[in-house]
This record gives structure tokens, C-alpha cells and sequence, in this order.
């Protein structure tokens, strides 16, 4: 059987101190055994995780900053992903025979759909995020309908940005072991979990503090406290979901 977070953050995102050991550490001990490293525009934390790898086959992946704020993920890469726009950005997903993922498609910032279902880009895509680990429970069941009804394979992925979020969702493909190719995420049977503790709002909080508050705070500050302020409010979250999340972390998801 193959168990996979396919989205997660590490210390190589801007919005995450999540140590790239810690990542793996967390996601072999919740019984993973395939991690998708997808941080913002940039691949060299997952480029060191697989060298790592703690006993887990890692995927290179990134999530793309797109102009206007929405992300796309490409999984299989080897390169970063320069364009801007989705089309291109898929283009050259594709051109590295990777695999395009649409994350969190109604997200009110950062999904690709927020504005409505765009037929085009469903497309253009390889499989739609339907269970993100950050999310709430009616974005989450939107897209799992979409895809449905689109006929697109569905994805799970943590999305965590903390490593002890990291396998809070996840996908098991119950028949399929060994490699995880872009045509087992096609075409293979498959079991999705989300979180068995909704933290969903905690972390809705976390990011408006750090979209909105934090750059406040940090034009107040001297340069070289910045970081260290930025650090310190993501120990503080750290220690909230610590607090709230325990076993099980994940439960099966029906959408």
C-alpha cells in the first residue's frame, strides 16, 4: 500500500520555520510512505529531503505563485517553475514530465477557482486537491463534488506549513506499492483522510495574522528583529496546534 501527503511545506517556504528533518521525522512517524515537498517557487527543500529521505520515497514538487495570488502545483520536478500565469506555469510543469495539481481551488486568496469554475483550466490539469489539511470542511466538500463531476482524480495533502501537521491528510492508494508514478495518481484506486481534529480556523487566524497584522508589526521593527518576530509568532501557532492536535490525527473523508 502507498500512504502520501502530497502537499507540504518546509523551511525553504517563505511562511514556514518547518526544519526539513522534523518534516520527514513527523511523516515517517505517522506512518507515510511517500511525501510530496511542494514549498512556494522553489524546490531545493525537497531536492534535500530526498537525499535525506528518513526511509520515505520523497516527490519533488513546488506550489507556484501565480500573478494575482492563486497557486498551482507541479509534482516530479527537477527544475523551478518560472511563469507566472497558469498556462504557462502548466506548460512548464509538463514540459519536465511532471504533474499538475489544482490545490485548494476555492481558497478566497490563493484558489485558482475562487472566482468560478474556469473550464479551461479543468482542462489543463492533472488532478484537483480535494482534502487540504487546512481548509474547511465546505471548501473541501466543493471540490471534491467538482471533481466528480469533472471526472478528475481527487488529492489529499496536509498543506502543513508546521511539521506536526504534516500526514493530518493524506491519500492510500490501498492496491498500488513501490514507485508512485503520475499514473498511479491517475488511475489508481484510492482511500482519502482528512484531519480527525478541524483546525481548520486556528489556521484561517495564523494566515489573515501573518497576511495582515504581521507586516504592521514588522515596519516597527528594526531590520534585524524582523525575522525573529516572525519566528516567534510561528512558535506560538506551533505550540497551539501541538496542543490541539492528537491521536488519531486523521480520519477517512467522504466529501
Amino acid at each position: 500500500m502507498i500512504r502520501a501527503d502530497l502537499h507540504c511545506h518546509t523551511c525553504y517556504s517563505h511562511d514556514s520555520f518547518a526544519a526539513v528533518d522534523a518534516v520527514l521525522e513527523h511523516a515517517s512517524r505517522r506512518g507515510l510512505t511517500h511525501l510530496a515537498i511542494t514549498d512556494h517557487d522553489e524546490i531545493e527543500g525537497a531536492l534535500r529531503a530526498r537525499d535525506k529521505n528518513h526511509g520515505l520515497a520523497v516527490i519533488v514538487g513546488a506550489e507556484v505563485s501565480l500573478e494575482g495570488g492563486a497557486h498551482i502545483i507541479g509534482l516530479f520536478l527537477e527544475r523551478k517553475i518560472a511563469a507566472r500565469q497558469w498556462r504557462e506555469a502548466a506548460d512548464e510543469i509538463r514540459a519536465q514530465r511532471g504533474f499538475v495539481v489544482l490545490p485548494h481551488p476555492f481558497h478566497p486568496t490563493s484558489g485558482l477557482l475562487r472566482g468560478g469554475v474556469d473550464e479551461e483550466l479543468l482542462r489543463n490539469v492533472d488532478a484537483i486537491e480535494v482534502c487540504n489539511g487546512y481548509e474547511p470542511a465546505s471548501r473541501n466538500e466543493s471540490a471534491a463534488r467538482l471533481a466528480r463531476e469533472r471526472g478528475l482524480p481527487a488529492q489529499a495533502g496536509s498543506d502543513a506549513h508546521y511539521a506536526v501537521d504534516v500526514g493530518r491528510a493524506c491519500v492510500e492508494f490501498p492496491e498500488a506499492s513501490g514507485e508512485l508514478t503520475t499514473e498511479v495518481l491517475r488511475q489508481a484506486t484510492r482511500k482519502l483522510f482528512g484531519p480527525a481534529q478541524d483546525l481548520a480556523v486556528l489556521h484561517a487566524a495564523d494566515s489573515n495574522f501573518r497576511a495582515n497584522t504581521a507586516p504592521q508589526v514588522r515596519k516597527l521593527l528594526p531590520r534585524a528583529l524582523r525575522n525573529c518576530a516572525k519566528k516567534v509568532n510561528w512558535l506560538r501557532v506551533r505550540r497551539q496546534i501541538e496542543r490541539a492536535a492528537h491521536e488519531p490525527v486523521r480520519k477517512e473523508f467522504h466529501g
